[in-house]
């Protein structure tokens, strides 16, 4: 676990792991809303500012509802990660996130890939 800075007995949401030079994270819960998005947010910005400059590879294969807080927290995040030339992609969006990306024309904003490994290659070939 990368998330040096939460105590040890805070409940985690999501893990993070270094993955040939990038951060792979991957979220743990089906739902990102106002119960958790703090926690979501925490975890989500101490992996990036930890191992800055590392690319930050968010993988929300099991996630099916994100609120509009937990948006603006993944663009936060991204404008943040852009001052420090750290890249933010995400992977395994669901039909509905997809969607909802889509709608807020955040897509255009995100890289996104399938999965991880499509995530991989597209950085050793663009980095």
């Amino acid at each position: 676990m990368l998330n040096k800075s939460l105590s040890d007995d805070t409940p985690r949401i999501m893990t993070a792991e270094i993955n040939h030079n990038t951060i792979v994270v991957r979220v743990h819960t089906m739902q990102i809303d106002e119960g958790n998005r703090l926690l979501f947010e925490e975890e989500l910005f101490c992996s990036a500012r930890t191992n800055s400059p590392l690319s930050l590879v968010l993988d929300l294969e099991q996630v099916t509802f994100l609120s509009s807080s937990s948006l603006s927290s993944l663009v936060r995040l991204r404008l943040e990660c852009i001052e420090r030339s750290q890249k933010v992609i995400l992977v395994g969006l669901s039909h509905n996130v997809k969607e909802v990306f889509r709608i807020t024309k955040l897509n255009k904003s995100f890289e996104s890939f399938v999965d991880v490994a499509s995530a991989m290659q597209w950085l050793e070939a663009n980095v």
